[in-house]
């Protein structure tokens, strides 16, 4: 509401999810292009445990979370189907 009304935008919006009707997992929502990074400790399904940061415009943030194909993990290529990542800007 502050939002709309005033025009500052909050840093950063609490999402969660529910099962049987008890709250899971909790994640912050980031402004982009920023993104929720772990912060390295603690539960990893608790949003207190993540910041927001990182610039998801930049290639060796964006190249970090690229993934080989299933079963090819050791020394198979990084797969950027899906990704909306292209490949060259990755290798450089």
């Amino acid at each position: 509401m502050n939002c709309v009304e005033t025009g500052v935008a909050p840093d950063r919006i609490l999402a969660q999810n529910t099962a049987g009707g008890a709250v899971t997992r909790t994640r912050p929502l980031c402004p982009y292009p920023q993104t929720a990074i772990y912060n390295g400790s603690g539960d990893i399904n608790d949003a207190a445990n993540f910041h927001c940061g990182g610039n998801l415009e930049e290639p060796r943030v964006v190249c970090a979370d690229v993934l080989a194909k299933y079963k090819h993990e050791v020394k198979g290529p990084l797969d950027y189907t899906g990704t909306g990542v292209k490949g060259h800007i990755c290798r450089e």
